[in-house]
């Protein structure tokens, strides 16, 4: 399957035209991350989403007592990071990889702009 194919699957891209998803397309970049790698963290600032291609990735977050609440697990064609990456608000939870992991990432300025470009 094609980066456009899977993106034409995501929810949130799903009611994009075809020349919309290209642009989207033409914007990402392929990350990469190991086997309990973090991809994102807790706290920290969203400057991109994910949609993951290959792995699966833990969402976890750390309570005050230090312990860590699995929330979900995020698979191929599944979006994470894009509410803190769409606002630049903290991260909610960490998100690491449970595998070797790619990723299709969206920087949050490519994506605004974007945003603002199109109708």
């Amino acid at each position: 399957m094609s980066f456009f194919d899977l993106l034409k699957t995501v929810p949130m891209f799903s009611s994009l035209s075809d020349r919309e998803l290209t642009v989207i397309e033409a914007l990402q970049g392929v990350e990469t991350f190991r086997r309990d790698e973090v991809i994102i963290k807790q706290e920290e600032t969203g400057r991109s989403l994910y949609v993951v291609i290959e792995g699966a990735v833990s969402i976890t977050r750390s309570t005050p007592e230090t312990h860590k609440i699995r929330l979900a697990e995020v698979l191929r064609g599944e979006v994470l990071g894009e509410l803190s990456a769409l606002d630049a608000g903290p991260r909610l939870a960490d998100g690491t990889a449970m595998q070797d992991c790619k990723l299709l990432a969206l920087h949050r300025d490519k994506f605004l702009l974007f945003v603002q470009n199109e109708p």
